[in-house]
Parts: structure tokens; sequence; C-alpha cells
């Protein structure tokens, strides 16, 4: 599992936990989070983090096959 993928995995715990504190459906499309939830910090610092792998790996494959492989 690439670290791209665990953090995802990790957004989506945060996310079930949120929900669950909050009392709200996991597949809710639109929430808004009690600021004393106490996942709330973890969950944004773990999101930051996604976005920037995510950005990263983004970079990486747009790189042209002889510099991607390297």
């Amino acid at each position: 599992m690439t670290k791209l993928q665990k953090a995802q995995k990790e957004v989506t715990r945060l996310w079930n936990l949120m929900c669950a504190e909050e009392g709200v459906p996991t597949d809710a499309e639109f929430v808004v989070f009690n600021s004393t939830n106490k996942y709330s910090a973890k969950y944004n610092a773990t999101v930051k983090k996604f976005f920037l792998l995510r950005s990263k790996a983004s970079r990486g494959l747009s790189l042209p096959f002889s510099q991607a492989v390297r």
C-alpha cells in the first residue's frame, strides 16, 4: 500500500469517526461538524497530508516517462 493509499484510508477512517461523534450518516453530501469534535484536528491534518501526497503523485505522473522511471 502506498503512502497516498494509507493517507486516503486514514481520511476515511477519521471521517467515519467524526460522523459517528456527531450522529451524522457517513454518506451525507454536506456536513458541518461541531468545532468541539474530538477528531477534527487529526482529520484536518490528515486531509492536508493526503492532498500534499496526491499533488506530489500527480506531478510525478505528468513527467516524461524517462524522468518518471528514474
